[in-house]
């Protein structure tokens, strides 16, 4: 698992803070070389009751619970995936200011 801080209005570029301010978040990202996730799952992975396993195995409600809180808090949660490649989820946490 890698680990970083980012200022919220750098999410999409990365960059490694001294110290923490308001506003900043802590990002953990969880990558595996497994198979990937399917294009055609990969666009509704946080829909409530989306679920690719069989039927009376889980009810689909993990990923999209986890967002609502996430977002709640002020974080959020994505997913890059490529197919025979592995999937990489990012999670976001805001972090308390400093004092």
């Amino acid at each position: 698992m890698e680990r970083e801080l980012v200022q919220a209005e750098k999410l999409s570029t990365v960059a490694y803070l001294p110290r923490v301010v308001a506003g900043d978040h802590a990002v953990a990202r969880v990558s595996d070389t497994g198979g990937g996730i399917p294009s055609e799952a990969l666009a509704r992975i946080f829909e409530p009751f989306f679920t690719t396993k069989p039927e009376g195995v889980g009810t689909g409600l993990g990923l999209s619970i986890s967002r609502d809180i996430l977002r709640r808090i002020g974080g959020d949660i994505r997913v890059e995936s490529t197919t025979g490649v592995g999937t990489t989820f990012i999670v976001e946490l805001p972090l308390a200011p400093r004092e």
